[in-house]
């Protein structure tokens, strides 16, 4: 269920019930039946969810910060300098 979390906002694009809890998966499914404009609700907000947060544009850009904060700091001259002092050739 906590996966599902990530996708499903309570009453906002659907709706969740715990595992094992038959009450509460009734009255979902009592709910989901008996509401057709809570169904086209939960629809056009799940649909809206996905392409804000799945389109390619957005999912480049999560990549690329990812990417970015995973490489190290550029070194700078006096770094670079010291290292060649520090570091006898051979």
């Amino acid at each position: 269920l906590s996966a599902l979390r990530l996708f499903v906002e309570q009453d906002v694009t659907g709706r969740l019930a715990e595992s094992g809890d038959e009450d509460a998966w009734t009255e979902m499914l009592r709910i989901a039946t008996m509401s057709p404009d809570a169904r086209k609700r939960w629809g056009r907000a799940a649909r809206a969810a996905a392409v804000e947060r799945f389109a390619w544009p957005n999912v480049a850009r999560v990549f690329e910060n990812a990417m970015l904060s995973a490489r190290p700091a550029p070194r700078t001259s006096g770094e670079m300098a010291a290292d060649s002092i520090a570091t006898p050739r051979r």
